[in-house]
């Protein structure tokens, strides 16, 4: 388990903060129970974890101590997980709402008192501070801590894309708006999947190189098909950002299944709890969450075939990295998350950048025809992570991709 900084919004609200990585709980169980359908199931799933993700948020900026918030605690002790056990216990206050076909809520609450007796184990580790404090501190708490998750099924997505609002997208086609939907969410499943890349499954063999075989690549594919939408805001420079309701365990556990589904590679035994535990570990530490973004055009506009050059450019002989930064705050692996997500979006202005034929880049190129930005998109999906590097203050995180294989991306 492990703090993961994010960024909450249920279609037209914006709530931020830090979210563990969580087991399923019995709160989630509950709404799974409601859910009629994989797609729907999927809903109330990423419901339940948005409101686990909003709960841990406002308790970790509330006051443990002068000068010290819940959160600096947490860190502090290296107590993230197992308080994030606790919030796991949440108690899920009725059962899921769906407001629509497609929209699902589901709300928790957790008592002040529970919260400290948990907060006063912590307080008394390393790094801690006093009792006392703690207590007094509690005192303007609220009696209870709530949070309420949204979640919007895969299936919502063609509506949402009907309620987009400011001056500047009325303007813009509802066949454009969709479009740019579609490509921010590819480029969140992108850059979940190439987040994970590195992960390594067998002493010589990574995520990246299983994720070669089309079987299992297919099978990802799926897996992100059926992932709600926990975050669509539509900006007023045409741009349209979506951040997917995956869960890092979901993602993982789809993962492992399509691995011994397909039988690929030199893999631990499906028993092997250990190994398959050091795993997901790595898996957590690395994963990034599916945050996508894309610009919609005023007016539309049809899209166009673009003729590939038929002699290789001279880029693709090589490689082309990316860094990007963020500030620590009040995690490091959280902190990690947002640069390896700037880095992201440094390398994709990079290789837009490209010559592709005769004064035409490679990202002009990708707006006129989509197979190219699809192309492109899964060329990045097997970016990898090559370094980390952590300051005081800040963390630095550098993406590497090959190429050549995304000159055979585009030339498929």
């Amino acid at each position: 388990m492990t703090l993961r900084g994010i960024h909450f919004v249920a279609v037209l609200a914006l709530l931020a903060g830090g979210i563990p990585a969580m087991a399923q709980s019995a709160a989630l169980a509950t709404s799974l129970r409601a859910a009629p359908d994989p797609a729907a199931e999927a809903a109330a799933r990423g419901a339940a974890a948005r409101a686990v993700s909003v709960l841990f948020s406002r308790i970790a900026a509330s006051d443990a101590a002068p000068n010290v918030t819940v959160g600096q605690l947490l860190d502090r002790t290296r107590s993230v997980d197992a308080f994030g056990r606790v919030l796991e216990d949440a108690e899920q206050i009725g059962g899921p709402r769906w407001i629509d076909d497609t929209t699902c809520q589901v709300q928790l609450q957790i008592s002040r008192r529970r919260v400290e007796d948990a907060l006063q184990r912590y307080a008394q580790m390393e790094g801690g501070i006093s009792l006392a404090a703690l207590s007094k501190s509690a005192r303007d708490w609220p009696e209870y801590f709530s949070a309420t998750g949204t979640s919007i099924a895969a299936s919502g997505a063609d509506r949402i894309a009907t309620l987009s609002g400011g001056a500047a997208w009325d303007r813009v086609p509802e066949s454009a708006r969709k479009a740019a939907l579609l490509r921010a969410r590819d480029e969140a499943i992108r850059g979940a999947r190439a987040s994970v890349l590195s992960v390594r499954i067998a002493p010589d063999e990574t995520l990246g190189d299983a994720m070669r075989e089309p079987a299992v690549s297919d099978l990802i594919d799926r897996f992100f098909s059926e992932q709600p939408l926990s975050r669509v805001l539509f900006q007023d420079d045409l741009t349209v950002e979506v951040r997917l309701g995956t869960p890092t365990e979901d993602f993982f556990n789809a993962v492992r299944s399509a691995l011994l589904r397909q039988k690929i590679g030199n893999l631990p035994a499906p028993d092997d709890s250990a190994a398959w535990g050091r795993i997901a570990a790595d898996f957590s530490r690395q994963f990034v969450p599916p945050v996508g973004r894309a610009k919609a055009e005023a007016g539309g506009g049809a899209s166009q075939a673009v003729r590939m050059p038929a002699a290789a450019p001279e880029w693709s002989m090589g490689e082309m990295e990316a860094e990007g930064s963020a500030d620590v705050g009040r995690s490091r692996l959280g902190g990690a998350e947002q640069a390896g997500n700037e880095a992201l979006r440094e390398l994709r202005r990079r290789i837009d950048a490209l010559p592709l034929v005769e004064q035409m880049t490679l990202g002009e190129a990708a707006r006129k025809d989509p197979a190219i930005a699809v192309a492109i998109d899964r060329a990045m999906s097997r970016a990898r992570v090559v370094r980390t590097d952590y300051g005081d203050r800040t963390v630095r995180r550098r993406l590497t991709i090959d190429l050549g294989d995304l000159w055979d991306e585009l030339r498929r």
